[in-house]
C-alpha cells in the first residue's frame, strides 16, 4: 500500500468512520487518474466491509485500462461477492479474455437458482451476455432485451433499491415466467449469441425489437417498453435548455441525455403490439395519435427509503431545498436551481446524484459546486442511506424544474419520503388539487419565487400540502401498484 493512504486505511480500522470516509474522498480525487492507486482504494473499502464503494473505485480503475486482467478480476470478486452474478461472468470473461486465470470463478458461478418471490427457486444458466431462466413446465419462449444484472440478484440486494428500471426488468421476466414463458434476458444495445430456436414473444427498449425480429417465431408478440417522451421531443427539449444556459453564462456544455437512433426506436414502436410507457397523458401525447391507443400507461416505482418523514416533520426548521437526479444536469434544470438559490441569501441547496460526471457543468458553476456556504454537493447517495436520510431531514421541499421526462422517478421518491414538490409539468408527475407547486416556464424567477414561497409558507400550510402529495405518492408509486398494472397489461396481451 502507498503510503498516503496509510491514514486511511488506519482511521478504517479504528473505526473512525467519518474520518475515513473524508480521506477516501479527497484520496479517490487525488488518484483519480491511477489505477494501481484506485486499486488500492478498492482493497482498503472492501477489508472496511464497504463492498459497494470498494466495486465502484475497483470498476473506476478498470476503466482507466481496460487492457488489465487483473483489473477485470477484481472487478470480477467484488460483485460475486456481493451476489452480482450476471455481471461477474461478464468482467471474469474480459479477465479470460486478456489471459487472466478466471476459468475456475466463471465455472462456480455457470448455473444455480434465484429465488423470486411468488415463484420460488428459478434455475439459470449463464453463457456469455446472456441470462437463462427455466421452470419446469414451460411451453413458451420469451427474448427480453433490457437489463440482465438484477436477475439474479436476491430479492433484498441493496441495488435493487436506487435503480428503478433494474425492478422493472426483474419483475417483467418474473411475470413472464409465472405465465409460462422461458426467459433468455441480454442487456439492451447489446447482440451476444443466443441459442438456437425462435422465440413466441420479444420484449425490448429502444430499438431492441428491430435488431431481433429475425428471432421472433411466426405470430409472436412484440412489447416495446418505454420511459421517455417522444425522442425527437427530448433531443429538442434538452438542445433548447443548453442553449439557454451558454446565452447566460457562455462557456461550453456538451449534451448528456439524447436519443442516439431515434429513426430506428421509432420503428421499434411501430412494430410493437403494445407499448408500454412510464408517464402520464402529457407524456402519451407527445407521441403520433394512431399510436396512442396501443400504449398503456404505467406509473414508476419510488426508490427505497428509509422511512417517510412523519407529519411533524414535513415542514422543518431548516426549510433546506433539494435536488436529486443521475445525470443530465442541464436538462433537468440543476443550472437554474444553482442560479436562484445563488440570487437570494435565505435558500440552501442540496445536491444529490451523478454530477461529478459531467466535467463541463462542473467548470461552468465552478465557484458555486466548491464551498458555497448554501450550495451543498453531495454526490450520488442511495436513497435508503442513512446519510441521505439526514440530507432529506433538513429539507422542506425539493426541485424539479426538467425540460423532459416520462415519468420522474426521482420525483416519485422524494414526494414518498415527504418534501413539498417544485417541478415542472415535464416531469411526467400529476399533482394532487391544491398541494405542491407546477413550474410554468422553469425560469430562474419563477423557480427562486416557488422556492421563497416555501421558506416563508407557514408551517402548518406547508405540512398540510405535502401531506396530501405524499399519501397520493405512495399510493401511486410503489412496486405493488407497478406490479399490479404491468401484471394486467400482460394478462390482456397474453391470456
Amino acid at each position: 500500500m502507498r503510503a498516503d493512504l496509510a491514514p486511511l486505511a488506519a482511521a478504517f480500522a479504528e473505526g473512525r468512520t467519518a474520518d475515513a470516509r473524508a480521506l477516501f474522498g479527497e484520496a479517490l480525487e487525488r488518484h483519480r487518474a491511477d489505477p494501481d492507486a484506485l486499486l488500492d482504494l478498492a482493497t482498503i473499502a472492501e477489508a472496511a466491509g464497504i463492498g459497494d464503494l470498494a466495486l465502484r473505485t475497483a470498476d473506476s480503475a478498470r476503466r482507466l485500462d481496460g487492457g488489465r486482467a487483473d483489473l477485470h478480476l477484481k472487478v470480477g470478486d467484488l460483485c460475486r461477492a456481493q451476489g452480482r452474478l450476471a455481471e461477474a461472468d461478464d468482467a471474469y470473461r474480459r479477465a479470460a479474455a486478456l489471459g487472466g486465470d478466471a476459468e475456475a470463478a466463471l465455472a462456480a458461478i455457470a448455473e444455480g437458482t434465484v429465488g423470486m418471490p411468488w415463484l420460488g427457486p428459478v434455475a439459470f444458466t449463464l453463457a456469455p451476455g446472456v441470462v437463462r431462466l427455466v421452470r419446469p413446465g414451460a411451453s413458451r419462449r420469451a427474448l427480453v432485451s433490457f437489463y440482465r444484472a438484477p436477475l439474479l440478484l436476491a430479492d433484498d440486494h441493496p441495488a435493487l433499491g436506487y435503480q428503478s428500471a433494474y425492478l422493472d426488468a426483474r419483475e417483467v421476466v418474473r411475470l413472464l415466467l409465472g405465465r409460462g414463458y422461458d426467459v433468455d434476458a441480454v442487456d439492451t444495445d447489446d447482440t451476444p449469441t443466443l441459442p438456437d430456436g425462435a422465440y413466441h414473444l420479444v420484449f425490448g427498449i429502444h430499438d431492441d425489437l428491430v435488431r431481433h425480429r429475425d428471432r421472433a417465431a411466426p405470430g409472436a408478440r412484440h412489447i416495446q417498453w418505454m420511459t421517455g417522451r417522444h425522442p425527437e421531443v427530448q433531443n429538442a427539449a434538452e438542445m433548447a435548455r443548453i442553449a439557454d444556459l451558454l446565452r447566460r453564462r457562455g462557456g461550453a456544455y456538451a449534451p448528456k441525455r439524447q436519443m442516439a437512433r431515434i429513426g430506428s426506436e421509432l420503428e421499434a414502436i411501430g412494430i410493437a403490439d403494445r407499448g408500454i410507457l412510464i408517464g402520464n397523458r402529457a407524456t402519451l401525447a407527445t407521441y403520433p395519435e394512431e399510436w396512442r391507443t396501443k400504449i398503456s400507461l404505467i406509473p414508476v416505482c419510488a426508490g427505497r427509503i428509509k422511512a417517510p418523514k412523519p407529519r411533524h416533520r414535513l415542514a422543518p426548521p431548516e426549510r433546506e431545498f433539494l435536488w436529486l437526479n443521475s445525470f443530465g444536469a442541464v436538462l433537468k434544470g440543476l443550472d437554474l436551481a444553482i442560479e436562484a438559490v445563488l440570487a437570494d441569501e435565505r435558500l440552501v441547496l442540496n445536491i444529490v446524484g451523478l454530477i461529478d460526471q459531467e466535467e463541463d457543468f462542473l467548470q461552468l458553476y465552478r465557484d458555486a459546486l466548491s464551498g458555497h456556504p448554501r450550495i451543498r454537493r453531495h454526490g450520488y447517495l442511495p436513497t435508503d442511506s442513512q446519510i441521505f436520510q439526514a440530507v432529506a431531514e433538513r429539507a422542506a421541499a425539493f426541485l424539479l424544474p426538467s425540460a423532459s421526462e416520462g415519468m420522474s422517478g426521482s420525483a416519485a421518491t422524494c414526494l414518498q419520503l415527504g418534501l413539498y414538490p417544485i417541478i415542472s409539468r415535464e416531469s411526467g408527475i400529476d399533482l394532487p388539487p391544491s398541494a405542491g407547486r407546477y413550474l410554468e416556464t422553469c425560469s430562474i424567477a419563477e423557480i427562486g419565487q416557488a422556492m421563497a414561497e416555501v421558506v416563508t409558507m407557514p408551517a402548518d400550510q406547508l405540512s398540510a400540502q405535502t401531506a396530501i402529495c405524499q399519501r397520493q405518492a405512495l399510493a401511486l408509486y410503489s412496486r405493488a401498484a407497478t406490479t399490479r398494472r404491468l401484471d394486467g397489461i400482460f394478462r390482456e396481451l397474453l391470456g
